[in-house]
């Protein structure tokens, strides 16, 4: 059974109030999602930008979704807009999951991808951040290391080095700063 456009659950005598609150088998709880394919794919369609898989995946959770709450669908209320209720907030934590999965991969990729440098590349790296480093001023060049070398917190470095943890904070971000100007200055000369 197809509905029209703007029909309601109340005109179909086989959807109606009496059949939704008595206990259905799951047979022809499927065979009721059946009946509004038609409305709902085509939502779960755009929501997926026309791609096909996306869709069937969202109007696949929509029909489970649904089939799980239909126990608490309201036979005072339209039917199907219940149901496009369900397929929009599945499409959205669909999207979500999705932009999460994505975002994990990426972090993934990087973390786990293989280093593009050969080892004469990456010993090419470490000779021109010594470079930098030494054109630093002692104290700067030990708060550094002592930052990103040891790992140590801005407080444990304070106590190293006898400096305010606001102090310490300020000299990492100068010599940072420092080190990344002299290493771009680098770079152009060897261009």
């Amino acid at each position: 059974m197809e509905l029209a456009s703007g029909e309601e659950l109340s005109t179909y005598p086989s959807l109606n109030a009496d059949r939704l609150s008595r206990e259905m088998d799951t047979e022809e709880r499927e065979q009721l999602l059946l009946e509004f394919r038609e409305q709902i794919w085509p939502l779960c369609y755009r929501s997926a930008a026309g791609n096909l898989q996306d869709a069937n995946d969202i109007y696949q959770e929509t029909c489970l979704r649904a089939l799980k709450r239909l126990d608490t669908y309201d036979s005072s209320r339209p039917f199907l807009a219940w149901l496009r209720t369900i397929a929009a907030s599945t499409a959205v934590d669909f999207h979500r999951a999705k932009k999460r999965e994505e975002a994990r991969r990426r972090k993934s990729s990087r973390i786990n991808r293989p280093t593009e440098l050969d080892a004469e590349g990456r010993a090419e790296r470490q000779r021109a951040l010594n470079r930098a480093l030494a054109e630093l001023d002692p104290q700067t060049r030990n708060v550094l290391t002592l930052r990103y070398h040891d790992n140590l917190s801005w407080d444990e470095i304070g106590k190293a080095t006898n400096m305010t943890r606001e102090a310490v904070k300020k000299r990492l971000l100068r010599g940072r700063e420092r080190l990344r100007k002299i290493l771009f200055a680098e770079m152009k000369e060897d261009r």
